[in-house]
């Protein structure tokens, strides 16, 4: 009996913390939405709106959310290759290159959009993010490349394109 009970004293202490830990009933009441607020209000509490021609790119659709987002591609660099060797984009879209480095010194280049990374050693990792002209036709092809020593000779490149 007394074993029994000291191992029904932890699990009710367990019980009654958990029970502790759920969450507490709220006032359902009403669930309308809140009144928007008018422009005056929001200038005199100071909240910020925009306003179209404001530096925010007003998004229609999910596409051009996405696009608008852009594209993430983790990327790894090794002895004279990259992990990812083709990328497809669209025109305006804005990618980002997230680097890393498991063996060697490398960087990654692309001449025509001005990317150039500071050179990444063995176990780093650095990010590039860079828009594809938005008057880049379908088709178009940008070459990313390591241009440490002989690297790209050594086949150490791959391609972004064009959708």
């Amino acid at each position: 009996m007394e074993v029994y009970m000291k191992a029904l004293i932890p699990a009710i202490f367990i019980i009654t913390l958990l029970a502790g830990c759920t969450p507490t009933q709220t006032n359902q009441g009403d669930l309308s939405p809140a009144p928007e607020a008018s422009p005056d209000a929001m200038q005199e509490s100071g909240e910020a709106m925009m306003e179209p021609g404001d530096d925010a790119i007003m998004l229609e659709d999910d596409e051009a959310m996405m696009q608008a987002k852009g594209t993430e591609y983790t990327i790894d660099m090794f002895v004279f290759g990259y992990s990812v060797e083709q990328i497809q984009a669209s025109p305006g879209e804005t990618i980002t290159i997230n680097l890393t480095n498991s063996d060697g010194m490398h960087d990654f280049d692309i001449d025509e959009l001005e990317v150039d990374t500071l050179v990444i050693k063995e176990g780093e990792t650095n990010s590039v993010t860079f828009i594809i002209p938005e008057d880049a036709s379908p088709g178009t092809e940008y070459t990313y490349y390591c241009s440490v020593g002989n690297h790209r000779a050594q086949g150490m490149e791959g391609t972004i394109v064009v959708q």
